[in-house]
């Protein structure tokens, strides 16, 4: 990355923004929102009930009889979870709907999820222009003096967002743990 040099500033995203995604997201919903929350939160619990009675490898192995290409147990947690949404693929999905006897709603359920998704990267939009906006009315000389300024949004709800000011950039590319993307390295003393 080129634009990533000594001297200048880096946003990232250091606290929150995950929970207050959802009351952003339901207010750019309205009331459809609600008949959206109700239908995932319904076949969710189909899903969790159906690996409860029969076990996470045989949900997987009904899941690929329905039509699932990508029914394994990492993902299948993943879809049973309260943080996604919905799955990526619609063969997925509609598995998902013919497994907890939801199957003659497939079209309708997946347009409600789409609904929720949009909703979800809008209220992401909003939430990203809002921290960028109190960046911009913020008084900046603490941010020059330390090379640090933590920007917050909401203190309640812990959103914020941090500028650093970019030290040095290695010549090499280090490897990195997924869940450490968008995490600055440790500083040390020499740097």
């Amino acid at each position: 990355m080129n634009e990533i040099v000594p001297g200048v500033f880096v946003l990232l995203r250091s606290g929150g923004g995950g929970d207050f995604i959802v009351p952003v997201a339901d207010g750019i919903m309205e009331k459809e929102g609600i008949r959206a929350r109700a239908c995932q939160k319904r076949w969710k619990e189909l899903l969790r009930a159906q690996v409860l009675q029969y076990e996470y490898d045989k949900v997987v192995n009904t899941l690929t009889k329905h039509g699932s290409t990508r029914a394994n147990p990492v993902n299948l947690k993943n879809w049973m979870s309260v943080r996604s949404i919905k799955t990526e693929f619609r063969n997925d999905f509609d598995a998902i709907m013919t497994t907890v006897g939801l199957e003659q709603d497939c079209a309708t359920n997946w347009e409600l999820m789409e609904i929720i998704d949009r909703a979800h990267r809008r209220a992401g939009h909003t939430i990203r222009s809002m921290l960028l906006e109190k960046v911009k009315t913020s008084d900046l000389s603490s941010l020059k003096r330390t090379g640090k300024m933590v920007f917050e949004l909401d203190a309640d709800a812990h959103i914020s967002i941090t500028a650093f000011q970019v030290k040095k950039v290695l010549d090499e590319t280090m490897p990195v743990l997924p869940w450490r993307i968008g995490i600055p390295m440790p500083q040390t003393d020499d740097e």
